[in-house]
C-alpha cells in the first residue's frame, strides 16, 4: 500500500470531520441562540403587552389649568345620570380651543366669549355674577383659563395675558403682539406660553419675563395651536410653526439629546401632531401615522420613524396608542408599534364618532366618544355596558377634584 496516498487520504477525512463539527457546533450555538430570542419574543408581550390603567395624579390643589388631570369615581352605572350644566362659555365655541371651567370654593367660574369672568352656583349652574376685565385688549376672545394660588391667568387671543383675583381685578399684565391659540401651561410657579414662533416663561406671581426664545420658521401656523408636555425640569413642544424643541426649565436654556436626532416626516404642519409622556418614555406621533418612543433616562430611541397605517383620530393613554375603525377599537404597544387589544365594536358605536377621552372610574376603562358615548370595559376589556350622554359635538373631557367636566362646541359644560 502506498502510505503516502493514505496519509493523504487521513488528512483530507480527518479535515473534513473538524468542519462538519464546527459546523454543528455552530449550528447548535445559533439553534440556542434562536431559541433565547425566541423565548424572549414570546415571554415579553406578555410584560409589554398589558394595559396600564393607573392613573398619575399630577394635578396640585393650588392651581388647575388646561392640563389638570385627577381621578373621578363618578358611578355611570347608575340608571338615572345627573349632571349640572352651566353655560359656560355663553356663545357657540368657534375656535378650536375649549375654554375649561373652573370649579372652586363652592362656586364655578369660566370666561365667556367676550372675555368677561363669570361666576356660576355649583348647585344649580345658574349665573351669579359677572365681572367685566376693566384693561384694553385689542382681541379679548379668551383662549385659556387657569387658576392659581386663588386668581386666575387668562390669556387671549391678542396674545395678551393677565393675572387677575375673583372679581376680575388685574394684578398683572404680559402685552405681547403675537397670536396665541394654544392654551397656557403651569409649572413650578411659572407659566408656559406658546406663541406662534416664540416660547415665553413668565414668573406666574410677578408676570416677568423669565425666559423667551424664538424659533423662526416658514410652515404654516396652525389655527389648532402648539402642543406641551413635561418631565421633571424638561418641557417639550411643538410650536404653531411646526418647531419641536425642548427647554430645560432648571437650566432655562435648550436641552440637547439624542432627540435632536428626531426625523420628523411634516414639513407643512403639525395639525395630526402628537407628543405625550408615559412615565420615562416620550412619544410623539409624526402626522398621524409615525409612532417615536423615546427612552429619556437611557437617552435612546425605542421605536424611530415606526409607521402605523390607516390611523384615524388616535389618542395616547398611558403605554398604549387607542384608535378606531369601522369595527374595532385597537391599542396598539407604544414600545413596539404593534396591536395587542381589539375591542369589537361593529354596530356599537355610531361610524363618525372618535374616541377622545379614556378614564378610569372605580377600577373600569371608560371610553367616551365626542357624540355621547360612553363605553365601560370590564377586567377582561370587554365592553360591559355602552351609555348615552345625551350631549352632542363634545370638544373635551376632563377631571379633577373628583368630578367629570364635559364641554362641547355649543358653549355648555356638563359637570359629573
Amino acid at each position: 500500500m502506498n502510505f503516502t496516498y493514505l496519509n493523504k487520504f487521513l488528512l483530507i477525512f480527518a479535515s473534513l470531520f473538524i468542519l462538519c463539527c464546527q459546523d454543528n457546533i455552530s449550528l447548535l450555538k445559533d439553534t440556542e441562540k434562536e431559541t433565547q430570542n425566541n423565548n424572549i419574543k414570546e415571554s415579553s408581550p406578555e410584560v409589554e403587552n398589558l394595559l396600564d390603567t393607573k392613573i398619575n395624579q399630577k394635578t396640585k390643589n393650588n392651581y388647575i389649568d388646561f392640563y389638570s388631570y385627577q381621578n373621578a369615581n363618578y358611578d355611570f352605572y347608575n340608571k338615572k345620570l345627573i349632571n349640572l350644566r352651566v353655560n359656560s362659555y355663553q356663545g357657540k365655541v368657534k375656535s378650536n380651543l375649549p375654554i375649561n371651567v373652573i370649579y372652586n370654593d363652592s362656586f364655578i367660574y369660566s370666561v365667556n366669549l367676550n372675555g368677561s369672568l363669570v361666576k356660576f352656583n355649583n348647585e344649580n349652574g345658574k349665573q351669579v355674577e359677572k365681572y367685566k376685565i376693566n384693561q384694553k385688549i385689542k382681541n379679548k376672545i379668551p383662549v385659556s383659563f387657569s387658576l392659581i394660588d386663588n386668581d386666575f391667568i387668562i390669556g387671549f387671543k391678542s396674545g395678551e395675558v393677565i393675572r387677575v383675583n375673583k372679581t376680575g381685578d388685574i394684578k398683572w399684565t404680559f402685552k405681547k403682539n403675537n397670536l396665541l391659540n394654544t392654551p397656557i401651561k403651569h409649572l413650578n410657579d411659572n407659566i408656559l406660553i406658546l406663541y406662534s414662533e416664540n416660547i415665553v416663561i413668565l414668573s406666574s406671581k410677578t408676570g416677568k419675563v423669565i425666559f423667551e426664545k424664538k424659533y423662526k420658521s416658514s410652515n404654516i401656523i396652525q389655527s389648532s395651536g402648539g402642543k406641551i408636555v413635561d418631565y421633571f425640569n424638561l418641557i417639550f413642544f411643538i410650536l404653531p410653526n411646526s418647531e419641536f424643541n425642548v427647554i430645560d426649565v432648571f437650566l432655562f436654556d435648550e436641552h440637547y439629546s439624542e432627540l435632536s436626532n428626531l426625523n420628523l416626516k411634516t414639513s407643512l404642519n403639525n395639525l395630526n401632531d402628537k407628543i405625550y409622556v408615559y412615565k420615562n418614555i416620550l412619544l410623539y406621533l409624526d402626522n398621524k401615522s409615525i409612532l417615536n418612543s423615546y427612552d429619556l433616562k437611557k437617552n435612546e430611541f425605542i421605536l424611530s420613524n415606526y409607521i402605523i397605517n390607516d390611523l384615524n383620530s388616535p389618542i395616547f393613554f398611558n403605554n398604549s396608542l387607542i384608535d378606531r375603525n369601522e369595527k374595532n377599537i385597537n391599542f396598539y404597544n407604544i414600545n413596539t408599534g404593534k396591536i395587542f387589544l381589539e375591542i369589537n365594536i361593529d354596530k356599537i358605536l355610531k361610524n363618525d364618532s372618535k374616541i377622545i377621552k379614556v378614564l378610569n372610574i372605580n377600577n373600569y376603562l371608560h371610553l367616551f366618544t365626542n357624540e355621547g358615548e360612553v363605553l365601560i370595559l370590564n377586567n377582561k376589556y370587554e365592553i360591559d355596558k355602552k351609555i348615552e350622554l345625551k350631549i352632542k359635538n363634545i370638544s373635551k373631557i376632563y377631571s379633577y377634584q373628583d368630578k367629570i367636566f364635559i364641554l362641547s362646541n355649543k358653549g355648555f359644560t356638563y359637570i359629573y
